[in-house]
């Protein structure tokens, strides 16, 4: 995660401009993708940036993106096909990865104990009630776009492998970013509806603290 939001970062300063920064950009996220295979889903929102950041050399961008993500993807495979013969348990991709078959089998258990995932492990659920509440109020914003695609592109792995993002909550690290934009966006706006904002800072996170110990305390003492 942290590659990939320097990588992001260094992509947004570039403002669609310079071609050195969309490289080294495009390299952080390209590296992030082999440190993890499932950051890989954001690849689309990467092409989709370097295009809306500046759309008279959209094209431009995305040629030179989408080289520079390819880098360390095709190292890996090429390291791959010289060493696959002689080693064991060399992942190339997310199919691989999953092999036993957990691709696309949404069961009950998935049904009942995702959403607890979320709430417990993942956002908090003070956090997933803000993060769904900015989801379906900031449609209309055009800023919005971009976080809509984040977090979609990188909620999808739930859909393609939801057994793995049930066993291993890591899988959705990629949504924090885009989930705490929209939650971002309701706390501010609950912050402004208060004239003495300091007591309902202090409230709100008493309040967050404490609904989040519920999930926090049992496991420190298992």
């Amino acid at each position: 995660l942290f590659f990939f939001l320097a990588g992001y970062l260094w992509i947004l300063e570039s403002e669609g401009k310079s071609v050195p920064k969309i490289l080294a950009g495009c390299l952080f996220c390209s590296f992030s993708f082999i440190l993890r295979l499932h950051f890989v889903v954001l690849a689309p929102l990467v092409l989709a940036t370097l295009y809306a950041r500046n759309p008279s050399k959209g094209w431009r961008n995305i040629f030179w993106g989408t080289l520079a993500l390819a880098v360390f993807p095709a190292l890996w495979f090429s390291y791959v096909v010289y060493e696959g013969p002689r080693q064991v348990g060399l992942h190339t991709s997310l199919w691989t990865q999953a092999g036993e078959g957990r691709r696309f089998k949404i069961t009950w258990d998935f049904l009942k104990g995702f959403p607890l995932r979320l709430a417990g492990i993942v956002f908090s659920p003070i956090g997933l009630l803000l993060a769904v509440s900015g989801l379906l109020t900031q449609f209309k914003s055009r800023e919005a776009r971009l976080f809509y695609l984040w977090f979609f592109l990188a909620f999808s792995l739930s859909f393609l492998l939801p057994q793995k993002t049930l066993d291993h909550p890591f899988y959705l690290l990629p949504v924090l970013p885009a989930a705490a934009y929209f939650a971002a966006k309701i706390y501010g706006g609950l912050c402004e509806r208060f004239k003495n904002r300091q007591i309902f800072v202090i409230a709100f996170w008493a309040v967050y603290s404490l609904a989040t110990l519920r999930f926090v305390i049992g496991p420190l003492y298992k």
